[in-house]
């Protein structure tokens, strides 16, 4: 099992998260305690738009060159 924590800060990571009805967003990793599970995370995100906890993440980092590159898709 993953933690923020497991992923390197340089290059920096992002997770973003999608909902089923399509919206997405960039989550604010920097408030979030680094000893937090990547699926614990899932669990705890709700869409603003409609609600639905039906969400799914992706994690990436920026690479030399600007080239984004997913580490995990759940």
């Amino acid at each position: 099992m993953n933690t923020l924590a497991d992923f390197p800060p340089d290059p920096p990571f992002e997770i973003n998260a999608y909902c089923t009805c399509g919206h997405g967003a960039k989550v604010d990793t920097a408030a979030l305690p680094a000893d937090l599970s990547v699926d614990r995370l899932q669990s705890l995100l709700r869409c603003r738009v409609c609600g639905s906890r039906d969400v799914s993440i992706r994690i990436g980092w920026s690479m030399p060159g600007g080239f984004d590159q997913p580490v995990r898709d759940q």
